[in-house]
């Protein structure tokens, strides 16, 4: 959850399902101000890490979609940031499978800084 912009990171410690707090972060004089993150994670029928999500339950939204076809659970996600049903306008939607992992903290405000730069012309 380092992307959360928050002065300590946050990790999730699998084996007791606990949060662990790093030390203060250092990137906070470099980003962006006015950043916010939203999180909405996306998953189909019982079968997710419910435990280790509720960890989160205060930074991310869970959505829980009954589909016909699991695999159209990728296009419920896409039309959801299509539509913008998250908290108003965003500036810049990211969509991102579950095996990846950003380790960039600036990762967002290099993302927004290239977009102004581009005019928003190219992503």
């Amino acid at each position: 959850m380092s992307l959360a912009r928050q002065q300590k990171e946050q990790m999730l410690v699998i084996e007791d399902a606990s949060i662990a707090h790093t030390s203060q972060s250092q990137y906070l004089a470099r980003q962006l101000p006015g950043v916010v993150i939203d999180c909405h994670v996306f998953v189909t029928s019982t079968n997710y890490l419910q435990q280790e999500l509720k960890v989160f339950e205060n930074q991310i939204t869970v959505h829980q979609l009954q589909l016909d076809n699991p695999r159209r659970l990728p296009h419920a996600a896409r039309d959801f940031l299509l539509k913008d049903n998250a908290v108003g306008s965003a500036d810049l939607s990211l969509y991102l499978e579950d095996d990846l992992v950003i380790q960039d903290r600036l990762y967002v405000d290099k993302l927004l800084w290239f977009c102004e730069r581009t005019n928003h012309q190219i992503v």
